[in-house]
């Protein structure tokens, strides 16, 4: 296989979470590219009600269910995720956000290589 054609089917970053909250074992993705755009923009200043809105998109995009491979939350679970308990969603987000390279550590590793 050449280099190109094996870059190319390289799977996206997944590893499992183990939830105790949820009393469940979920897999999280890392975002792709497309999706990490729509989530973060032009990275400019972000309002309370956008960070309101980030961690239910970020579950949405990177949790799945590890047995069906589904994603295990859709756009129509927003509302529902917003009401969850902060600690849980926050975690669970974190931990996407690290797979993903959204973290204050991935910013300032990508100021140091500039």
């Amino acid at each position: 296989m050449e280099l190109r054609d094996k870059i190319r089917n390289a799977a996206v970053t997944s590893r499992p979470l183990e939830v105790p909250e949820w009393d469940a074992t979920v897999a999280l993705r890392s975002l792709t590219v497309e999706q990490k755009a729509e989530l973060v923009g032009d990275g400019a200043d972000i309002t309370p009600r956008q960070a309101l809105e980030f961690l239910p998109r970020v579950l949405v995009s990177c949790v799945y269910d590890p047995e069906t491979d589904a994603p295990l939350f859709t756009d129509e679970d927003n509302e529902w995720l917003k009401e969850q308990p902060a600690a849980v969603v926050e975690r669970v987000a974190g931990e996407a956000m690290e797979l993903s390279g959204l973290t204050p550590d991935a910013a300032d590793e990508k100021k140091r290589d500039s």
